[in-house]
């Protein structure tokens, strides 16, 4: 992004990196040794450190810059070091981290052992996750060609398994569909309920006529089981034979 490519130095060849085993030596010998680290916490090893970089390292000549000081070289430097320019809006970002990711089914992603939520159509795709290294959280993501592909959005499972939950009212139920007049549904009820009662009293009226009500009464049912119809209330029934209970009832008068 800043055209500055990170060269690294083979493992265990020193000899390719001289200047940095010779900074290591300078504070094993210079520093390490005056310091007393009883009692010191690492904030305070640190300050003392910062401290003695700049007051004592910086300040003495080096051979290998001419018998220069680091400060000293470092200023000849100056009138090359330029504004940001376009950087400096995005500067932070510039230096975000970035881990690489395959989104889950779900659409979210761990990192830190924390759960975060993408964008759902993201899912079974591979993401960066650019992390904020100050704070250690993720802030967005990208794909492999630096896109932003939106943000991220850190989940609490305690929360969401303890979130209040209301029971729906009548008011969340959806609003009946304007009437347009003809209900197809109803006129096919209406026609079925109407043939059923036709067929009910035509098989009646036949059946009345013999002089047996057992008789009458098991031919009815025979022709409802045939029919796959179902009487709907048998009061009806009774009233045009003249029965007050079924010939077979327990309840039925002596005849």
């Amino acid at each position: 992004r800043l055209g500055i490519h990170l060269v690294y130095c083979r493992p265990y060849a020193p000899e390719g990196k001289g200047k940095l085993e010779r900074w290591h030596r300078t504070v094993r010998t210079r520093f390490l040794t005056e310091v007393d680290f009883r009692n010191l916490s690492p904030d305070d090893i640190n300050a003392r450190l910062w401290a003695w970089v700049e007051q004592a390292y910086h300040r003495n000549g080096h051979d290998g810059l001419g018998d220069l000081t680091p400060l000293a070289r470092y200023q000849q430097d100056l009138l090359r070091v330029g504004p940001l320019g376009e950087y400096a809006a995005i500067i932070d970002q510039l230096f975000y981290h970035r881990q690489s990711r395959k989104v889950r089914r779900d659409g979210a992603v761990s990192y830190g052992g924390r759960v975060y939520e993408v964008p759902y159509e993201l899912s079974g795709q591979s993401i960066y996750l650019l992390v904020d290294p100050h704070r250690a959280t993720p802030v967005g993501i990208e794909d492999g060609e630096g896109k932003s592909l939106g943000p991220v959005t850190a989940l609490d499972p305690v929360a969401n398994s303890h979130r209040p939950r209301t029971k729906p009212t009548d008011n969340a139920l959806p609003e009946p569909a304007p009437a347009t007049g003809l209900n197809p549904v109803e006129s096919a009820r209406s026609e079925v309920s109407s043939r059923t009662n036709e067929a009910w009293l035509g098989a009646s009226k036949a059946e009345s006529r013999l002089d047996n009500p057992c008789e009458a009464e098991r031919k009815i049912n025979k022709y409802a089981a045939t029919t796959a119809i179902q009487p709907r209330n048998n009061t009806m029934y009774l009233q045009h034979f003249g029965l007050t209970h079924p010939p077979l009832d327990k309840k039925a008068p002596a005849l």
